[in-house]
């Protein structure tokens, strides 16, 4: 088979994969985030619904969990493994395990306090990164057995008294609102910097990898034309 048509195709492939699996969920984060309005805790809502972001300290409100790596009570964590792989150009750290949790908490603004129920399926953003690397012949920490890997350990958390910000469906109750998700597809989203770095930091994802699928697209779809003799092009696979 003509090597112009195998790299078009394998280009294609991998373009078409990360528009549907990492360049529309990126775009549809960024969205929801946007689509949210700002407001302090004591000013309510305008309606009986509305999409808010807000922002303030994250207090305790049920039982906490446990984070895997460090056992510390917090309100929220996402942690991973990674592990160190080698090929004959390169080394790099690939996940191969990654979880995350959150429990129902407050959130006090100075202006109020209100419930988040994250549900079971939140988005969580927390840049407070936790790193630990476990070396050969440590198994004793995380939930794998490591064996002869080097493997890496991360773990982020919010933990009670941490600054949060929440984006997400608020929706009234008899002494305020609550924000709690409306449907599996419109999930909390929970982080640890202000709203408005949130913001730039998912237009900047979705900008980056909305431009990295179109790249290899474009390489696959001229590899391919260049097959079928429709163009000439530089590469020489």
């Amino acid at each position: 088979m003509d090597d112009a048509l195998t790299l078009g195709g394998v280009f294609m492939v991998v373009a078409v994969f990360m528009l549907i699996f990492a360049t529309a969920p990126a775009v549809r984060k960024w969205r929801r985030t946007t689509a949210a309005t700002p407001i302090k805790i004591g000013t309510g809502l305008r309606s009986g619904q509305q999409r808010v972001a807000i922002e303030g300290r994250a207090e305790k409100l049920q039982a906490l969990l446990t984070s895997p790596m460090q056992k510390a009570d917090c309100l929220a964590y996402q942690y991973k493994v990674e592990e160190r792989q080698r090929n004959r150009r390169r080394t790099n750290w690939a996940t191969i395990q990654e979880t995350a949790a959150a429990v129902p908490f407050r959130v006090d603004d100075t202006t109020g306090r209100i419930q988040v129920h994250p549900g079971d399926t939140p988005l969580l953003d927390l840049s407070q990164r936790r790193t630990r690397d476990i070396t050969r012949g440590d198994s004793s920490n995380g939930p794998l057995r490591i064996g002869q890997t080097r493997h890496r350990h991360t773990e982020s958390r919010l933990d009670p008294d941490d600054f949060c910000c929440v984006v997400g469906q608020a929706t009234s109750t008899a002494d305020g609102f609550m924000i709690k998700p409306v449907s599996q597809d419109d999930p909390v989203i929970i982080a640890d910097i202000p709203y408005r770095r949130l913001r730039r930091k998912m237009l900047r994802m979705a900008i980056l990898i909305t431009l990295i699928s179109l790249v290899l697209g474009g390489f696959g779809i001229a590899l391919l034309l260049e097959h079928f003799g429709l163009v000439d092009t530089p590469f020489e696979p």
